[in-house]
């Protein structure tokens, strides 16, 4: 059985990225990597929630300075020379783990993967595979059934 609304498990992979309570506490700022649809609509979020959003980070150079939701795009190099200590918050489902050993080798040491991303808060951070899942399980008029399956 799944533990995901607070067992074991998901504590477990929490604790693993310290980093995520401070995001969401308001008490850092963040970096968003890539630049794409998924992360435009997560940045919109977090602002709501009174989080900042420094950058958008993409490796591709197509992307870079020009700026989406009034917040910068910029290149994975720039990461650290810009922003070192920042959160880079992985909010891709396609290629996340060679996104995060790339942005390891580049010096970056506080990166929160998008399956963690998905845990709190999962409104935040939907993929377009699950975002009808997630507007059903939100959905107050659902939660009745859904508590009985």
């Amino acid at each position: 059985m799944l533990d995901f609304a607070g067992g074991p498990c998901r504590e477990r992979s929490l604790a693993s990225h310290p980093d995520i309570a401070d995001v969401l506490r308001g008490q850092t700022s963040v970096i968003i990597y890539p630049a794409a649809n998924m992360e435009r609509f997560a940045a919109d979020r977090l602002r709501e929630r009174g989080i900042e959003v420094l950058a958008f980070a993409d490796a591709n150079p197509a992307t870079w300075s020009a700026g989406q939701n009034e917040i910068p795009v910029i290149g994975p190099d720039e990461i650290q020379a810009l922003h070192p200590n920042v959160p880079v918050l992985i909010a891709s489902t396609t290629f996340d783990s060679e996104i995060a050993d790339t942005l390891r080798r580049k010096g970056c040491s506080r990166i929160i993967p998008v399956g963690i991303l998905n845990l709190v808060p999962p409104d935040v951070f939907v993929s377009r595979e699950y975002s009808e899942c997630v507007d059903a399980v939100s959905n107050p008029a659902n939660h009745h059934a859904i508590r009985h399956i």
